[in-house]
């Protein structure tokens, strides 16, 4: 059974001084649209204990060779349509976010931060990140657009050192570094909904994992990366005893191939992913006492599939070109068939109708939403159930609070899915949960089924909610 979480989020909407303001040195507050755009004029910084708020479409205007430090509380949230801006003023170059052992609740959503720069020596932290660095910290980064940012480290997009931050929903394209567009060290992010396209490095070209790193990579889309050396890899390459989980991404069109594991590093969940069209020395090499296990994976189409030195590959349930020239282990539900992806000319890798990987996956495996056998490959065959909220009250996606206490939202299911099973709804409050309650918190759901939800505002003694605050309804599918 599915689950979808329907996540309340909160925003509030508070007037400030008009006029465009300049800033250096220590800041924290609020920067609104009527500040916009803040110049910043020297570094700045949000000290430990401080909060900073930017609104909806505000633009951040950095001076050359300035830097924001973060070790306070920052909350950077944008809308889809009202993004917030980081940039150079100008032809300028900045210096990017730089994220020290900040609040862990600082967020940066909705943004687009573009012409960062992370100088320097390559092994210092001060070049990496060429628009967000984090070190000891575990901010969120989310629904961002992060382009055309250079590191001479690791990182040209993110870079991290001993973080665990949330990375999802972000748009990476069109950034250099010396390795990966996202590149860590010791850290174990959550990597997550990521488009990481069109990036290069003189080593690696996409992510780069290194000391025992230990992220949760799954749902991105890692295509058309580009790396300088033939023995590292464009895709995604590990080094020294990183274990990461690798599931349901599409890993297509590098130029130096797809997954690279070195030096005792093992993937032992491989599962779903797409490496398919990768050009280079092998779509997924291993060497130096390295192991990955792959399930229900499609590895196909590339100018070499498979090459381990000193390692091994264990496949089960995977749809692998040359199979049997291949220096694997072989479990069960091995084929070697093209898997007739829509269209890899223009970058569809989802399966047609009479794909082999259609209900071939481990039948021990969760079942596809349609209630099938899982599918091989990062995309299952089908069309997933389709939810809408319908509520009077709101106005433009917000519902506004007011006098009313009691208000109800009403939950609608629809599917091109026959006798698709019944979906799990759970329906949560991010944040502080004292001043509204919800209920139901979850049902199950069928095709064409609507269910009420009903919001009750509590006012506990000295807490509650400000009237005129508006409340946010995202619905995040699985």
């Amino acid at each position: 059974m599915k689950r979808l979480l329907m996540v309340l989020v909160i925003t509030l909407l508070i007037s400030s001084p008009a006029g465009s303001i300049e800033v250096n040195g220590n800041v924290d507050g609020e920067w609104t649209v009527d500040h916009s755009p803040v110049v910043v004029t020297g570094d700045i910084t949000l000290r430990g204990g401080d909060e900073l708020i930017i609104n909806p479409e505000v633009e951040v205007h950095f001076r050359d060779g300035f830097k924001f430090t973060v070790v306070g509380l920052l909350t950077a949230e944008g809308t889809e349509d009202e993004m917030i801006l980081f940039r150079g003023q100008g032809n300028n170059r900045w210096r990017g976010i730089r994220f020290i052992e900040s609040d862990d609740r600082s967020i940066i959503s909705f943004a687009r931060l573009t012409g960062g720069d992370a100088l320097g020596n390559w092994q210092s932290h001060a070049a990496w990140g060429g628009a967000i660095y984090i070190q000891r910290c575990n901010p969120t980064i989310s629904h961002c657009i992060i382009e055309n940012n250079e590191a001479n480290g690791y990182g040209g997009g993110i870079g991290m050192y001993h973080a665990s931050p949330v990375i999802e929903y972000n748009l990476l394209r069109n950034n250099v570094a010396r390795n990966g567009c996202i590149g860590m060290d010791g850290s174990s992010p959550t990597i997550i909904g990521n488009t990481i396209i069109n990036n290069s490095g003189e080593y690696v070209g996409a992510m780069f994992l290194t000391a025992s790193s230990r992220p949760l990579i799954s749902h991105n889309i890692v295509m058309d990366n580009s790396s300088d050396r033939l023995d590292w890899g464009s895709g995604i390459y590990m080094e020294y005893n990183c274990e990461p989980v690798m599931t349901y991404n599409l890993i297509a069109q590098n130029n130096q191939g797809g997954v690279f594991l070195a030096a005792n590093c093992r993937v032992d969940e491989f599962i779903n992913n797409t490496v398919a069209d990768n050009r280079g020395r092998a779509a997924v090499f291993l060497y130096q006492g390295s192991r990955l296990n792959a399930v229900n994976c499609i590895i196909y189409g590339n100018q070499a599939q498979t090459e381990t030195i000193g390692s091994t590959i264990s496949a089960s349930y995977c749809d692998i070109e040359n199979a049997n020239r291949q220096n694997i282990e072989r479990g069960d539900g091995i084929i070697d068939e093209d898997p007739l992806f829509e269209d890899p000319d223009n970058d569809s890798y989802y399966l047609t109708n009479n794909s082999p990987c259609i209900d071939a996956g481990d039948p021990d495996f969760e079942h596809d939403p349609d209630g099938s056998r899982s599918d091989m490959g990062a995309f299952w065959f089908g069309t997933p159930f389709d939810f809408h909220i319908e509520q009077e009250a709101f106005e433009y996606g917000y519902l506004n609070i007011n006098e009313e206490t009691v208000d109800t939202i009403r939950v609608i299911t629809s599917s091109e899915v026959e006798d698709a099973p019944d979906v799990l709804v759970v329906i949560e409050l991010e944040g502080d949960e004292d001043w509204l309650e919800i209920d139901p918190l979850e049902a199950e759901m069928t095709v064409n089924d609507s269910l009420d939800v009903i919001l009750t505002i509590v006012r506990p003694e000295g807490e509650g909610v400000e009237l005129g605050q508006r409340q946010s309804v995202i619905v995040i599918t699985p």
